[in-house]
């Protein structure tokens, strides 16, 4: 764990972040702009990653530690020079980005291994190479394997199904016999967001498991 000190020393300036995509993707041509789920220190500085967005593919094209000072400006000269959309990502401390989500954009998506995995166009919801309209969904639903080890966000459907919108494996869970309370938390605090933010566009309860209630 750093120390502030150790974070702001970590911290790459907004503007060097920003020449860096600019030169890396055309003028004009949509970036994805994730925030990371989790900072040690969240007063000092945040974790940004940069994607380019092909629309149904992401590659990373930067990724920083900001000073919460200078968010701002990284957003404004990333908006200034392309089309902006700003969402967040599964990423920690470390950790590389799995799961991306953008779902207060025009068109809310949500990206697995960098490839569309759920998109909303009106009423219809893309998901997984299937196509669902809203009314069929009953709720959003955070599960957990036994163990702990699998996190999944999914949605149920009024029929009774489940469709999962995206899931991790933490090899952590499997492995360290002290994985407890605190890292389980950690871990699938970036299922709780995007299950949230999945039962805010969509207006629907979100269902949690015990061991994230609390």
């Amino acid at each position: 764990m750093s120390t502030e000190t150790e974070l702001r020393q970590r911290c790459i300036p907004a503007a060097q972040v920003a020449r860096e995509v600019i030169a890396a993707v055309a003028p004009g041509d949509p970036v994805l702009l994730a925030r990371a789920i989790y900072t040690p220190h969240p007063a000092v500085a945040e974790r940004w990653l940069v994607f380019g967005d092909g629309g149904r593919r992401l590659w990373r094209v930067a990724d920083a530690w900001i000073a919460v000072s200078e968010v701002d400006e990284l957003q404004g000269r990333l908006g200034g020079a392309h089309l902006l959309v700003e969402g967040s990502c599964d990423a920690m401390f470390a950790t590389r980005a799995r799961v991306v989500w953008a779902l207060q954009a025009v068109q809310p998506r949500v990206f697995a291994a960098d490839l569309l995995r759920l998109a909303v166009v009106g009423d219809q919801i893309e998901l997984a190479g299937t196509t669902l309209t809203r009314d069929q969904l009953a709720g959003v639903e955070v599960s957990l394997s036994a163990g702990w080890s699998r996190h999944t966000v999914s949605l149920r459907l009024h029929d009774g199904h489940r469709r999962e919108v995206a899931s991790r494996v933490e090899v952590a869970a499997r492995l360290d016999p002290t994985y407890g309370q605190p890292e389980l938390w950690a871990d699938s605090a970036w299922a709780v967001e995007l299950a949230g933010g999945l039962g805010a566009l969509f207006g629907l309860d979100v269902r949690l498991p015990e061991a994230l209630q609390g």
